[in-house]
């Protein structure tokens, strides 16, 4: 993976053909990984590629993916045309994602177990949350896909009870871990959470001759992974060339925001319609502001938030499919829930009075305050 530190180096990017998928907390490590996803993808084997370009930005502890909706929605539908008449070739995505998870959870016993880690255990443990992100990628939007095809109850069903089984190595298990592994890795150092800052190559050369790239700290402010394909091809970009690109990104979802009026759209989670006053928590270190008998409305659907949906008469989210935490911490316990709706923490103010409508996906603003 190159690395893009000056301006006149960097690729220009069509911001405006991409959108915000999802956000988590993820590394620099951890996204680089989305290179063995993309080729997954690409390889053809599993149907029609029409994905174009990944955009992974990192910016003070949270990572955000952008892609076209268009080209994500069309590629899954590409793959399940195929996937629904091979059965072999399904079982074969079933058993990548399961072999892929395993060999995660089992390198989490090492690393809390051992304190010598070698390149081949690096390599290995990038590779296979690649190859896990993915199968992730199939069963998880496949789900979304196949949600209205009653005659393929059955794939359905085995896709949502993959996703549940392996859930927490995706939703935060898998950086706690490398955490662990930066500490242990990083003995000697001021500061080892910064090997989490690199990527695979990077780490390998730093495993290899104890040189850490220049301006490894200033990546906290701005990293930005690119993945074009086909072919595959990968760039990390930082530095201006990174704040340049964020800066686009984020220009691009203010002028989304003012433009937003009326109400929202979304995939219902709980068929319960509610109710209620909203309150919006977009960081982890507002959790605990959070008040009982309100809908709560945020960005991500992250195990994180559970403290807080706990306490929620419901569930609004920007982001999420049938497999997110939040959609399956709906349906456990019961709470209303529409996510997915892509812009609900910039319309939504603290204390707007709105109606989750279960039969439609519509969150109807009644009172603005």
């Amino acid at each position: 993976m190159k690395t893009i530190n000056k301006t006149e180096d960097a690729p220009e990017f069509e911001v405006e053909k991409v959108q915000k998928l999802w956000e988590r907390e993820y590394s620099p490590f951890t996204l680089s990984s989305y290179e063995i996803a993309a080729k997954l993808l690409t390889s053809g084997e599993f149907g029609k590629n029409n994905l174009t370009l990944n955009l992974l930005v990192y910016k003070n502890g949270k990572a955000s993916q952008y892609r076209s909706f268009h080209e994500q929605d069309s590629t899954v539908k590409a793959f399940f045309e195929v996937l629904i008449k091979n059965k072999a070739l399904l079982e074969k995505v079933y058993s990548g994602y399961i072999s892929a998870a395993e060999y995660i959870l089992d390198s989490f016993k090492k690393i809390l177990d051992s304190n010598s880690f070698d390149e081949n255990f690096i390599t290995s443990l990038n590779h296979n949350f690649g190859n896990f992100a993915g199968h992730a990628f199939i069963i998880q939007r496949g789900v979304d896909y196949l949600k209205d095809y009653t005659e393929h109850k059955e794939i359905y069903n085995k896709l949502v009870d993959l996703r549940k089984k392996y859930e927490l190595v995706f939703g935060g298990e898998f950086e706690k871990h490398l955490r662990t592994l930066w500490n242990k890795i990083g003995k000697n150092m001021r500061k080892p959470h910064l090997l989490g800052l690199m990527s695979l190559d990077e780490l390998i050369h730093f495993l290899r001759n104890n040189k850490l790239p220049n301006n490894l700290e200033g990546r906290e402010k701005g990293t930005v992974i690119s993945i074009g394909m086909p072919p595959v091809e990968s760039l990390l970009i930082e530095g201006k060339p990174a704040e340049k690109i964020i800066n686009l990104l984020d220009e691009k979802t203010l002028k989304e925001a003012s433009q937003l009026t009326g109400n929202l759209q979304g995939l219902v989670v709980y068929d319960k319609s509610i109710k209620g006053e909203v309150q919006i928590i977009k960081n982890f270190k507002d959790l605990d502001k959070f008040k009982q008998g309100k809908i709560l409305v945020v960005p991500s659907t992250l195990p994180k938030y559970e403290l807080c949906y706990k306490k929620a008469i419901g569930i609004i989210a920007d982001e999420g499919g049938l497999l997110s935490h939040a959609a399956i911490f709906c349906r456990e316990f019961k709470i209303p829930g529409i996510i997915g709706t892509k812009h609900a923490t910039k319309l939504l103010k603290d204390g707007d009075i709105v109606e989750l409508k279960a039969k439609t996906g519509v969150v109807r603003i009644l009172k603005n305050e």
